[in-house]
């Protein structure tokens, strides 16, 4: 059988992507993307919420939006000349300069996860094309669809031929054949697991990888538990959980793990769990390979003694929130990364975690990585001026 072709070269551009006449049309070109977007907005959404909640869904458009505009005035400012000057970095002066150089590498392929099919699509596409590069964009099965009807935007836009393509089909069958082929220069991935084959396949090229991690919320005694449980209530379950930033362990002093689990028991009652389509808070994971790996978390906690909150519930691909105490190193839970799976699920560890310092946080958090550590300490969050804006802006602690 004929092995499959894909030509990933750039010498079919409508024009040379190093000329002033192609940042000029690039520039008209973006205003009509904006605005094509906005227009195809409700058909996106509704194939990006099929598995998230429309208010969740809205928010991701109207960054990838903002992503667009970004784009736009960075593109403009390039073809001037002129420098880009980032914000100052909170809390320091500016004295210091940073600078860095937009220069094309080629082909880039992009691989994005289901959660975010459009928003994760354009933040791959947008500091590609401002570095002058082509795009070949794989989507994830479950975002294929609404990454689909994005491209198309970009198409009607007018952007050049060959800039950005788009390969759907099964990882298993077309992976190894794009991370391995000759045409790319360069791959950028947001996934799990994945990211560790991919990283051993394509050779000496360079590699961009966001990956997941077992997020955690570190909770100390002399917190303001109320601040930290609405915190923990929308970092573990906003987006359904399926994000990468999800709280999925919280790390709680033997003082006050026992005031905070019983009040995150009454929120979580609070919340609704129900299909997509009825709006609810909580709704589907994405698949029912999804759903049994929950379930197989489940189990596995089950069968080694863990406390459950809540009584386990499934219906179909639809998993009630659970909150599970006293887990232990050895539970699966406590090491395996849920993104795109757990819909949340926070983990309460009751262990002495005073005095904080990396040796503790070594020995004692269990964690196989971190993304983010939330610290719910009332002297830290007035000492911590910036970690990392979004994570911040999203649980609203800043």
């Amino acid at each position: 059988m004929k092995s499959p072709s894909l030509y990933m070269g750039t010498d079919d551009l409508v024009v040379s992507p190093s000329s002033d006449v192609y940042v000029l049309s690039f520039l008209s070109n973006l205003e009509i993307l904006s605005s094509d977007l906005e227009e195809r907005m409700v058909t996106i959404e509704k194939f990006e919420g099929l598995n998230i909640l429309k208010a969740s869904v809205m928010s991701s458009s109207a960054r990838t939006n903002d992503l667009i505009h970004f784009l736009k005035s960075r593109m403009r400012i390039l073809s001037e000349g002129k420098f880009m000057v980032s914000g100052n970095f909170l809390g320091n002066e500016n004295t210091k300069y940073c600078l860095t150089l937009n220069i094309s590498v080629g082909v880039i392929l992009a691989i994005q996860p289901f959660n975010y099919p459009v928003n994760l699509a354009v933040s791959k596409i947008a500091p590609a094309l401002i570095a002058r590069s082509s795009i070949v964009l794989k989507p994830l099965t479950q975002g294929a669809i609404a990454a689909l009807h994005m491209v198309h935007c970009f198409h009607l836009a007018g952007f050049p031929k060959g800039l950005i393509r788009y390969v759907i089909g099964k990882g298993s069958e077309i992976g190894d054949f794009l991370t391995m082929h000759q045409g790319v220069n360069c791959i950028s991935f947001t996934g799990g697991d994945t990211g560790i084959a991919i990283s051993k396949k394509p050779g000496m090229i360079p590699l961009l990888m966001e990956l997941g991690g077992k997020d955690s919320s570190i909770v100390l005694e002399d917190v303001d538990l109320y601040l930290v449980i609405a915190n923990i209530i929308k970092g573990g379950f906003s987006f359904s959980g399926q994000r990468c930033t999800t709280v999925k362990v919280v790390l709680v002093m033997e003082s006050v793990v026992g005031a905070l689990v019983e009040k995150v028991k009454v929120k979580v009652a609070k919340l609704s769990v129900e299909p997509p389509e009825n709006e609810s808070e909580i709704t589907t994971v994405v698949s029912e390979s999804s759903a049994n790996f929950i379930e197989g978390l489940v189990n596995d906690a089950k069968e080694k003694g863990a406390t459950f909150c809540q009584e386990y519930k499934r219906e179909g691909n639809i998993i009630w929130l659970l909150l599970l105490d006293n887990v232990r190193r050895d539970m699966r839970t406590a090491w395996e990364d849920s993104i795109g799976s757990l819909g949340g699920l926070p983990l309460f560890l009751s262990m002495i975690m005073f005095p904080l310092d990396p040796f503790m946080l070594q020995r004692k958090a269990l964690l196989l990585s971190l993304l983010y550590i939330a610290l719910w300490e009332w002297l830290f969050i007035q000492g911590m001026v910036h970690i990392f804006s979004s994570l911040f802006i999203e649980l609203e602690v800043l």
